[in-house]
C-alpha cells in the first residue's frame, strides 16, 4: 500500500498568459492591472506597475491529478486571469526571442511542424522526468511531492528574493497579495526546469 505522503504527482510551472504574451511582443502596456511590492527586497521598495520585458512572473505548483491542465484552470478560476503552462517549447521560445523579430513572424514560426519538433528534441529529451505538462514525480523517491515544492520555493527564494505580487483578479479591490510568486530573468528558465527534473527524478 502507497503511503499517502508518497503520491505520485505532476511539478509544474505556469505564468500569466497575458505575461507570456507581452514577453514575445516586448509590450508590457497589457499588464497595467499587474503591482509588485518591492519592500521585502528593496529598503524603501514601494509599490509599482510591473514594467520589465526582461523578467517572468513565474508559480510553481504542484498536483496529485492525472492532469496538469486541470489544475492549471482551476488556478485560472480562481484569479479570474488567464494562466499558461510554461512548458519547455514555451520556455525555448521566451530564451531564443529575438527584440527584432516582428510579431508575425513570430506567429508563423509557432505554426512550424519542423520547428516544433526540434524544439521537442532539444528542449523536452533532456529533462527525465518531464511529461503530460509537468515533471512526474513517481512518489517512490526521497521526498514527498510537498517537500520538493518546498525545496524549490526555496531555492529560488534564496536565488531572486521574495516579493509580493497584488492580485486584482482575486481582489477587484488589490489588498490580495500573492508571495509565492517569483520573478525570474527569462534567460534562466532553462536552469530552472532542469533543476525541477533532478529533483522530480531522485
Amino acid at each position: 500500500m502507497v503511503n499517502d505522503t508518497h503520491k505520485a504527482g505532476f511539478i509544474y510551472i505556469y505564468t500569466y498568459r497575458y505575461m507570456y504574451d507581452s514577453l514575445l511582443s516586448r509590450n508590457v502596456a497589457d499588464l497595467d492591472w499587474l503591482y509588485v511590492d518591492d519592500s521585502i527586497l528593496i529598503p524603501d521598495g514601494k509599490r509599482h506597475h510591473w514594467s520589465s520585458n526582461d523578467l517572468v512572473l513565474c508559480k510553481i505548483g504542484m498536483t496529485t491529478r492525472s492532469s496538469v491542465s486541470t489544475r492549471l484552470l482551476e488556478w485560472q478560476n480562481t484569479c479570474k486571469h488567464p494562466v499558461i503552462n510554461l512548458t519547455p517549447e514555451r520556455v525555448h521560445l521566451l530564451c531564443n526571442f529575438s527584440k527584432k523579430r516582428h510579431k508575425l513572424v513570430t506567429m508563423f514560426s509557432k505554426l512550424s511542424l519542423k520547428e516544433h519538433e526540434e524544439q521537442k528534441t532539444t528542449s523536452v529529451c533532456q529533462l527525465r522526468t518531464y511529461r503530460d505538462g509537468g515533471f512526474f514525480a513517481d512518489g517512490k523517491g526521497r521526498q514527498t511531492l510537498a517537500a520538493i515544492e518546498n525545496d524549490i520555493h526555496k531555492w529560488l527564494w534564496k536565488r531572486y528574493g521574495q516579493g509580493l505580487i497584488y492580485c486584482y483578479g482575486c481582489d477587484p479591490k488589490g489588498h490580495t497579495r500573492h508571495k509565492e510568486w517569483f520573478r525570474i530573468p527569462r534567460k534562466k528558465l532553462p536552469s530552472i526546469l532542469q533543476y525541477i527534473d533532478l529533483l522530480c527524478g531522485s
